[in-house]
């Protein structure tokens, strides 16, 4: 349970990071947001932990595979999404992607919540 909190707490800090960095007006401003987003750094090893747990040793290698292939899908969807959000906005919010990935931040942790949650009736033994 403590890990899941933990992860929660780091995607929200990532979300608060990109929340900074988009409203910043100023340089300053905008380096207030790297101690803040610097905790996000830590999100990869701890999903991985979790998601690693939840599968026997013989399925370690499609597990790894499986998150590859996302994380490739997602290298080739995300410069275009954040680069389209940039162009249209650009003019009113140059700060838009950075709210756009700090929304996206907010929505993996209520997926992460959602998943993560314990079942009615399961066993809670350590």
């Amino acid at each position: 349970m403590l890990l899941v909190i933990a992860l929660l707490l780091i995607l929200l800090f990532g979300g608060l990071g990109m929340v900074i960095y988009g409203l910043a007006p100023s340089g300053p401003w905008f380096w207030l947001g790297v101690p803040v987003m610097s905790l996000w750094g830590i999100t990869g090893p701890t999903i991985m932990d979790m998601m690693s747990c939840k599968v026997s040793p013989s399925e370690q290698g499609q597990l790894q595979g499986a998150n590859s292939s996302s994380r490739s899908v997602t290298g080739l969807l995300g410069p275009a999404i954040f680069t389209a959000t940039f162009a249209w906005l650009i003019h009113w919010l140059p700060g838009a992607p950075f709210l756009l990935a700090a929304l996206l931040l907010v929505a993996a942790a209520a997926v992460a919540w959602v998943v993560t949650a314990p079942t009615p009736g399961a066993d809670r033994s350590p």
